[in-house]
């Protein structure tokens, strides 16, 4: 279950997800419908919902002419409605974009994907900005870009993606300089992997042990530890 699942509908999501994606491009309900999982009647509901409410408003008017009216009746995210930035961000936070990045991060390339970010959008674009820290192993480029391919395949995801890929020590470089350091202190960065606190860095198990072999030596030779 998604964290948004309490609050919003899968309905709903799929509407916003399509709408957030590009808000100044219209879209067709028909279109949001079969690329996901909704049902119909609920489907229905729910664009009829967000258009009272005026989270989603009507789009261009078919252009005049004999087919006019058999044209599919389109949609737009109404930008200026008052909790839109809110609801964005929510949705980024969320179902349109961390969660199943994050997801697919962490069933394909649990190993080799240390941290990862998403560092912000560029709304008129459509597009998301990805920063992936790995470790000794590097994901593979080929593998990476088919995961990602994929993921927008599905419709999971509507928003294209910006990815850089950094080793821990090129990150440990330049995460205090710019622009990387502006990006993550940033409204619009959004953690997906947080280190593991509970893996003992390289740096750190060799004095652990080295450590424990101290005691047990002054132990047994009855010196003071």
């Amino acid at each position: 279950m998604g964290t948004a699942d309490f609050l919003l509908s899968l309905e709903v999501q799929e509407l916003l997800k399509t709408a957030y994606a590009r808000p100044a491009e219209p879209f067709m309900a028909s279109d949001v419908a079969k690329a996901g999982r909704a049902d119909p009647a609920a489907f229905e509901l729910a664009l009829q919902h967000l258009l009272a409410h005026r989270i989603l408003l009507p789009g261009p008017a078919p252009a005049d002419g004999a087919d006019g009216d058999a044209r599919p009746v389109t949609y737009l995210a109404n930008t200026g409605f008052v909790f839109y930035t809110e609801l964005r961000r929510m949705a980024l936070k969320s179902f349109a974009a961390a969660e199943p990045l994050r997801q697919m991060l962490r069933a394909k390339f649990r190993r080799a994907v240390r941290q990862a970010w998403i560092l912000g959008e560029n709304v008129g674009a459509g597009t998301v900005s990805v920063l992936i820290v790995h470790g000794e192993q590097m994901p593979d480029a080929a593998e990476l870009d088919a995961a990602l391919r994929k993921l927008l395949k599905s419709g999971r995801m509507r928003m294209h993606l910006e990815v850089q890929v950094l080793s821990e020590a090129a990150f440990r470089r330049q995460r205090q300089m710019e622009p990387l350091a502006s990006r993550l202190a940033g409204d619009g960065c959004i953690e997906l992997i947080a280190p593991d606190k509970a893996q003992p860095d390289a740096g750190t198990a060799p004095r652990g042990l080295l450590e424990r072999a101290r005691q047990r030596l002054a132990a047994l030779s009855g010196r003071p530890r």
